[in-house]
């Protein structure tokens, strides 16, 4: 879809502080939300990795008609 977007980036350019990890997550959690309908989201979690000025992110949801969470992980960097 050429009009999925959001500010994820952006923070990944911001000072790490909770600030960011909280409107971090809240971004991802507002994409998917709003653009992937076959995703029922339970929790966002976006850990600071500073040594390598990232986030580590946890997504956990589950899939309409099944039963079972799912649980993604991944780490998100600056790229430029």
């Amino acid at each position: 879809r050429p009009n999925i977007g959001s500010n994820i980036r952006k923070y990944l350019f911001e000072p790490i502080s909770p600030e960011t990890q909280s409107s971090l997550q809240y971004e991802i959690r507002n994409v998917i939300e709003n653009y992937e309908p076959r995703a029922n989201i339970i929790d966002v979690v976006a850990s600071p990795y500073i040594d390598n000025n990232a986030y580590v992110v946890t997504i956990l949801f589950y899939l309409i008609n099944k039963s079972e969470a799912v649980t993604l992980n991944t780490i998100l960097y600056r790229v430029r």
